[in-house]
């Protein structure tokens, strides 16, 4: 499934879809931007009938953890 996310931490991130899975349902996500790819599995945390889904990210490979860093603008 193709969909817009948004919310993106270093723990998950929120998918905007009007089919969302159910809660607990396991998932690997893949994120796309022009020059970086980011992928890891993750369980569904929280789902919004027609609206989306919160998604908790597991088992973050380093190297994928280092790109969600980089998208991640610096804590003040």
């Amino acid at each position: 499934m193709s969909s817009r996310i948004s919310d993106l931490s270093l723990s998950g991130c929120y998918v905007d879809t009007i089919n969302p899975l159910n809660n607990g349902t396991l998932v690997h996500v893949k994120i796309f931007t022009d020059t970086h790819v980011f992928e890891a599995s993750a369980t569904v945390a929280f789902s919004h009938t027609h609206l989306g889904m919160g998604l908790a990210f597991k088992d973050v490979q380093p190297r994928f953890q280092q790109v969600l860093q980089d998208w991640l603008p610096a804590a003040v």
